[in-house]
């Protein structure tokens, strides 16, 4: 009788867990993909920035053609940044601390392809959404107006669900 018991007791710890383990989780990844336009054309190139209220912050890298995927994303309410400043070549700089050739060796990654970013850790701090295949390469710089890389000013916000989804910016002076 005493061992009935304890199987009894060990079953519905059993259930009780799966039914925990059933719930919907409020964090589970999404992927969002959408396109960016300035003015009616396209953005050319730099990042989307989903950040949320715990302040964590997710990136995704702009593709020449406006569009931008951001994958394994957690599911809630998002203020949503696009700088293009990042690929400004007026802001590139020269380390001159380095020694000739240190920099990457040609063909490292492929002919013409740039590394994939990682879809980062744990913490807080920004996170980049895995590059699809073909991203990266050919986005151009284009300038916009700052109030859209600012989370405070840019007016642009986007509920994120589990699952797919697609979000569209439209920006405009």
């Amino acid at each position: 009788m005493n061992t009935r018991l304890r199987l009894g007791g060990a079953t519905a710890l059993l259930v009780a867990l799966l039914l925990v383990g059933c719930q919907r989780n409020p964090n589970a990844p999404a992927s969002v993909n959408g396109k960016v336009t300035y003015n009616g054309g396209p953005v050319t190139g730099g990042s989307v920035s989903f950040h949320f209220k715990d302040g964590v912050r997710f990136d995704a890298p702009i593709r020449g053609d406006g569009t931008y995927v951001a994958i394994d994303i957690p599911a809630g309410d998002a203020t949503v940044t696009v700088e293009t400043e990042s690929i400004n070549p007026a802001n590139k700089k020269t380390d001159y601390n380095s020694p000739p050739g240190a920099g990457m060796k040609a063909g490292m990654y492929g002919k013409g392809a740039a590394p994939k970013p990682s879809a980062g850790g744990s913490g807080k701090g920004a996170k980049m959404s895995p590059a699809p295949d073909g991203a990266g390469g050919d986005s151009v710089y284009m300038k916009i107006p700052p109030k859209y890389a600012d989370k405070e000013k840019s007016g642009l916000t986007v509920a994120i669900k589990e699952g797919k989804q697609t979000s569209n910016f439209e920006l405009t002076d």
